[in-house]
């Protein structure tokens, strides 16, 4: 049965791994003193 079933290929990845993205927004929101979202230079709730 395994024989029979197609090979499905790997997506490739465009996004960056967990850890680097993470540590851009960590520097983004701690260091930086940003807000999260696409509007980060508004006031905070």
């Amino acid at each position: 049965v395994r024989s029979q079933t197609p090979k499905v290929q790997g997506r490739e990845r465009h996004s960056p791994i967990a850890r680097v993205r993470n540590k851009s927004n960590y520097r983004k929101r701690f260091v930086l003193k940003r807000n999260p979202g696409q509007k980060w230079n508004l006031t905070r709730r």
